[in-house]
C-alpha cells in the first residue's frame, strides 16, 4: 500500500463513521442553504472583467464558453433544487456576497484584495434565476468567504431549530468549501447537492468535493436528493391525512391528541421526544398491525439502514418505559422478534 491508498483508506473510514447515513430531510429541522448565486457568474461579468484587466478576449472566448455552459448545467440543478425544497416545506435560505457600506470598505481583506468588493449599487450583488428568493426568505449578505464567519446564520438556525443542511452554489473550492467545513464544526448534518455546486471548472471542483465528501458533509446528486425528498413528501402527506381522519386516539389508560400533539397515560400528559411521539403515533394509527423494522424506520426516518434499526431498538425502549411502567407486562406495545412490533387493542 502506497502513501496515496493509505490516506484514501483512513479518509473513507471517517466518512464511513460521520455519515454512515444520508443526512435526514425533514423540513422541520432541514434548511436549504444557497451561496452566492448571483450575477458574478455569469458569461457578461467576466467577459468585462477580463476586458478591464485588458485581456484579449478572442483567445478567450473559447474557454468562457464551455464555462457559461457547465454555470448553466449547475444552475439547472439549483433551481430544481430549490423548488423541490420549497414544494416540501424546507425552508430556503440566500446568501451572496454583498458589502454593508456604499463604498465597500467594509469588505474583508481577501475579498478586497481579488476585487471583490461588492457594494449593494453593484449589478453583481443581485441574484439570478432560477434562485431568485421569494416573499419571506431569508436573505443575508457576507463580506467574506464563510457565511458562518460573515453572517448570523448559526444563530438563525439554532432559532429555527435547524440541525440538518442542504447546501448548493458557488464556488465550490472557495465559499462552499469553508462554510461546509464550518457548519460541520459547529455541529450540523451537512448535504452537499455535489452537480449543484461549481468551481471555475469541472477539475476544480471535484478536487474540492474530493476533500469535503464523507468528513465535513454527505454528498450526493440533485437527482438522489430529489428522490428522497419525494419519499419524505409522501410520509408527509400520509400522516396528514391519517390525522385529519382521526384526532384522537384512545387505547384503554391511553390516549393520543393528534390535533395537539400529546399523548396521556391515565390522564397525565408523557412527556416524550420527538422521536417517541413520531413512534407512538405511527403504532396508535396502526393498531392491531405488526409493523416491520423496515416500515418504522423508512416512516420515521425516511431509510432503512442497519443503524437505523438499531436507533429504533432504543427509542422504542425509552418509549416503553414512559407508557409501560411494567416492562415484563407489555400492556400496549408488542415485540414481534425479528420482524417488528404492534400497538395492542385493549
Amino acid at each position: 500500500m502506497n502513501l496515496n491508498e493509505m490516506a484514501r483508506a483512513y479518509y473513507e473510514s471517517i466518512g464511513s463513521a460521520v455519515y454512515a447515513n444520508p443526512v435526514p430531510v425533514s423540513p422541520e429541522d432541514t434548511a436549504l442553504i444557497l451561496i452566492d448565486v448571483q450575477n458574478c457568474l455569469t458569461k457578461d461579468y467576466y467577459m468585462a472583467a477580463y476586458q478591464a484587466a485588458g485581456y484579449d478576449l478572442a483567445p478567450l472566448m473559447p474557454a468562457l464558453n464551455e464555462l457559461d455552459a457547465y454555470v448553466s448545467r449547475v444552475l439547472d440543478n439549483i433551481g430544481k433544487v430549490l423548488a423541490a425544497c420549497r414544494e416540501k416545506g424546507i425552508r430556503p435560505i440566500h446568501v451572496k456576497i454583498e458589502s454593508y457600506l456604499p463604498d465597500g470598505t467594509d469588505t474583508g481583506r481577501l475579498h478586497a484584495t481579488a476585487g471583490m468588493c461588492y457594494p449593494p449599487s453593484n449589478p453583481v450583488t443581485q441574484f439570478i434565476a432560477p434562485a431568485l428568493p421569494q416573499e419571506g426568505e431569508i436573505v443575508l449578505r457576507k463580506t467574506c468567504s464563510g457565511i458562518c464567519v460573515g453572517t448570523p446564520v448559526d444563530r438563525i438556525l439554532r432559532n429555527l431549530r435547524i440541525k440538518n443542511i442542504i447546501v448548493v452554489g458557488f464556488y465550490t473550492d472557495q465559499c462552499v468549501s469553508t462554510s461546509v467545513r464550518d457548519l460541520a464544526d459547529l455541529g450540523y448534518a451537512v448535504d452537499l447537492i455535489e452537480d449543484a455546486t461549481a468551481a471555475m471548472s469541472p477539475e476544480r471542483t471535484e478536487h474540492a468535493l474530493e476533500g469535503i465528501r464523507r468528513i465535513y458533509a454527505n454528498a450526493e446528486t440533485t437527482e438522489e436528493l430529489l428522490a428522497r425528498l419525494r419519499v419524505t413528501l409522501r410520509r408527509l402527506k400520509y400522516i396528514k391525512a391519517s390525522s385529519q381522519s382521526d384526532s384522537t386516539f384512545v387505547n384503554g389508560d391511553l390516549t393520543v391528541d393528534y390535533a395537539a400533539g400529546f399523548a396521556y397515560l391515565r390522564g397525565e400528559e408523557l412527556h416524550l421526544t420527538p422521536i417517541e411521539y413520531k413512534l407512538l403515533c405511527l403504532l396508535c394509527r396502526n393498531a392491531g398491525k405488526v409493523l416491520t423494522h423496515t416500515f418504522i424506520t423508512r416512516e420515521i426516518w425516511g431509510t432503512a439502514f442497519d443503524s437505523d434499526i438499531a436507533s429504533l431498538r432504543v427509542f422504542m425502549a425509552t418509549l416503553r418505559k414512559k407508557i409501560q411502567p411494567r416492562p415484563e407486562d407489555p400492556q400496549f406495545i408488542q415485540t414481534h422478534v425479528g420482524i417488528g412490533y404492534r400497538m395492542v387493542k385493549l
